[in-house]
């Protein structure tokens, strides 16, 4: 290793910067791997797992610390038993989407391995002298039926008692001093009765498969880091995207970019920020568009390989497949641009450059002085649809109910269609009723979660969604009325303690 000199800075040329951040990454994974040969070898029969403070995709890195050096969860679950992730929704202002996306991202890491919620926020949090809010029973509630909904296996709590040692000291405890410990243990013998009732329905629930996914890209991270020293917008892109299809209740898979098997399965992938592909992934996702697929691309994408090198516009997989280019990079003079789209005008936030295509004979959603920026072209039995700017970290800076009807409608228009719609109430920036379904021997299982100041919801369902033509509420008891209509089955339901609802067949 004396030989060896690895990336010291960001700013710099990219090649040994990415190769160093790829190395950490490898490293942790490998390390984890040991870890699990040696325990595995002294006890073959217990599940053995890893998990990190967060899901992989959302170590983004800062200026001490390269981003994914903790390691890549999909090569954790390809060697180890399952995979998981702290979360401290009242510490760190996790809300229902932020909660259910991170346990999304963990499912898709594991795929057919365990999924644990590893530390889930037992009491309040504490951080040096410092003083955070208190965990409320009907909160904490929510984030294990949020968990179960979303197929975690076992969920764990940091921690019984508060903590002793070091800055965490006088925290965490879910029977701890903050207040609420008494009415936290009540809830929870609520659930656990309700868990060793609904035992073989719970154990037998499987989330239902989705059909759209996001790309997780490690290397446009490093890429990103690289020049910038955090790998932020990248994160944030694909946050935007995964955030934007669980508020509009579409189920997703985080697809990571070395593990593309699982596109077969799937209707549409979203490139976001994805300015790194290699030719072993160009193929696949050429494969993919070419098969009947949808890929959404975001700007300059590809425009990079993993050694750090850059391809002009001509070069890369999109224009190969598109027979267009993108025509370089323009100044930003507008926040948001319009975009026509089924029938509808929306407008959508965009961020750092724009970077306009050709328009050739395509069919441009939106325009601009220079070319076309989102234009759909068409790709043997499926489709490519180019957008010459970044909206996915745009959204997520600066929520637009646009852009989440963009992403609905590009998924309609690929072929998807929703089993469960919320009718109402539509979704705001800061409330929506969020919904995850499933089955389980058969049966279908579906979780509504209510926001605050939300009293009653309305759903409509597919057809004979339920049998038997009738479905109850697991956590208060109650019958639900469900109303046969023309285009499906509809019900009212109405938000009771926990402000969630779990209706089985």
């Amino acid at each position: 290793f004396e030989e060896v000199y690895p990336g010291k800075l960001p700013g710099r040329p990219y090649t040994e910067m990415m190769a160093f951040e790829h190395f950490l990454t490898w490293r942790a994974s490998r390390h984890a791997k040991a870890r699990y040969s040696l325990m595995k070898s002294l006890d073959p029969e217990h599940p053995i797992t890893v998990h990190g403070g967060a899901p992989s995709p959302l170590y983004g890195g800062s200026a001490q610390d390269q981003p994914i050096n903790r390691g890549n969860d999909w090569f954790f679950a390809d060697d180890l038993d399952g995979v998981g992730c702290s979360s401290f929704p009242k510490w760190f202002g996790i809300d229902d989407a932020d909660f259910g996306m991170r346990v999304e991202f963990v499912k898709s890491a594991a795929r057919d391995k365990l999924v644990w919620l590893s530390e889930l926020q037992g009491g309040r949090a504490a951080q040096g002298f410092s003083i955070y809010e208190p965990v409320d029973a009907s909160s904490q509630q929510r984030w294990i039926w949020n968990g179960i909904a979303c197929g975690a296996d076992t969920i764990l709590f940091w921690c019984w008692r508060d903590e002793v040692f070091g800055r965490e000291s006088d925290g965490f405890g879910l029977i701890g001093d903050d207040g609420l410990a008494e009415e936290r243990l009540a809830a929870m013998k609520v659930t656990g009765r309700l868990i060793e009732e609904q035992r073989d329905l719970i154990a037998a629930y499987r989330p239902v498969k989705p059909e759209v996914g996001v790309l997780f890209s490690p290397q446009s991270y490093y890429l990103h880091w690289a020049q910038e020293g955090k790998a932020e917008r990248c994160m944030q892109a694909l946050e935007g995207y995964a955030r934007s299809l669980l508020r509009k209740s579409i189920p997703y898979l985080v697809v990571e970019e070395e593990h593309l098997d699982v596109l077969s399965g799937l209707k549409v992938l979203f490139l976001p920020r994805t300015l790194v592909v290699d030719e072993p992934a160009a193929g696949a996702l050429a494969a993919f568009v070419k098969a009947g697929g949808t890929l959404v691309c975001e700007s300059e994408c590809g425009a990079f390989d993993s050694q750090g090198l850059y391809r002009y516009p001509e070069d890369r997989f999109t224009s190969r497949l598109s027979g267009l280019r993108e025509v370089g990079r323009r100044n930003l003079t507008v926040d948001s641009i319009g975009v026509q789209i089924a029938g509808r005008e929306l407008h959508l936030g965009v961020t750092q450059w724009l970077t306009p295509w050709q328009r050739g004979k395509r069919q441009v959603l939106a325009d601009g002085a220079d070319g076309a920026l989102v234009v759909e072209v068409p790709v043997d039995k499926g489709k490519l649809v180019l957008c010459g700017a970044y909206l996915g970290d745009a959204y997520l800076q600066n929520w637009t109910a646009g852009f989440e009807d963009f992403v609905e409608l590009v998924v309609r228009s690929a072929g998807w269609e929703p089993e469960i719609e919320v009718l109402s109430p539509r979704p705001e920036k800061d409330s929506f009723v969020y919904v995850k379904s499933g089955t389980s021997a058969g049966k279908k299982v579906v979780f509504v979660f209510f926001p605050a100041g939300c009293q009653v919801a309305h759903l409509r369902f597919w057809p004979g969604f339920f049998q038997q033509g009738q479905t109850r509420d697991l956590i208060s008891g109650a019958e639900v009325t469900l109303a046969e209509t023309a285009v499906g089955q509809e019900c009212t339901l109405k938000s009771l303690e926990w402000r969630l609802a779990v209706l089985v067949e």
